[in-house]
């Protein structure tokens, strides 16, 4: 198995334990929903406070329902699922990493490659190189 197949293997497997995370009857419904209004909104601002306005719940304790249900905080969920999202970017298509950036909502895209290359180890274009 090459690296591209691993690397692969590893994002399916993510989207999956997100999936199951937010679907399954344990999971508050609160937390359906920011996951659901999150990954419909990855492009724009997403603060703490704009999403529990959203869901109608209070700041606090969306931020304690992260805790609890996804074992990561709110701006981690956040982080991870754009990230997600660029990969996915950086393998389908062909945009700049500028629109990639701007499309997964991050301020810019040395601030995106930056935290790809702390996630993932490697810059956006070698990411792309390596799974083209």
């Amino acid at each position: 198995m090459n690296e591209y197949s691993i690397n692969l293997l590893e994002d399916a497997k993510q989207l999956l334990f997100s999936y199951y995370q937010c679907m399954t009857k344990d999971c508050n419904r609160h937390i359906r929903e920011a996951c659901q209004f999150i990954q419909d909104h990855l492009a724009e601002n997403l603060s703490l406070e704009r999403v529990a306005a959203q869901i109608f719940v209070n700041r606090f304790y969306l931020c304690q329902l992260f805790k609890e249900n996804m074992q990561e905080s709110f701006s981690e969920y956040v982080t991870r699922k754009r990230l997600e999202q660029a990969q996915t970017l950086l393998r389908m298509s062909k945009l700049s990493m500028e629109k990639i950036s701007e499309q997964c909502g991050f301020s810019s895209a040395g601030y995106f490659s930056t935290v790809f290359r702390k996630r993932y180890g490697q810059t956006p274009r070698e990411y792309r190189k390596i799974t083209l």
